[in-house]
């Protein structure tokens, strides 16, 4: 799960960007689900992928989440990895 926080005016694009970040990971082994979600309370984006395993997910590559605030964004990314209990 990863929370973005766009700035004014980034909102719609940054969600298309996650949409098409989504299909490009469709496919990928050890892929549940992908998809992106908008929370109002908090007013940021919420990335949320699925996967079988915490391998299956590091498999893929993707980069953990630094402290630099990205473009667009009004604060740095936020990324966490939930494991069922």
């Amino acid at each position: 799960m990863v929370l973005h926080y766009p700035e004014e005016g980034t909102q719609e694009q940054l969600a298309r960007n996650m949409n098409e970040f989504g299909a490009m990971l469709e496919g990928a082994d050890g892929l549940v689900s992908v998809g992106a979600w908008y929370d109002e309370d908090r007013d940021c984006l919420v990335g949320l992928s699925t996967w079988e395993s915490r391998e299956s997910f590091d498999a893929f590559g993707i980069k953990p989440a630094g402290s630099d605030v990205i473009e667009g964004e009004r604060a740095p990314r936020e990324r966490y990895f939930l494991r069922r209990v």
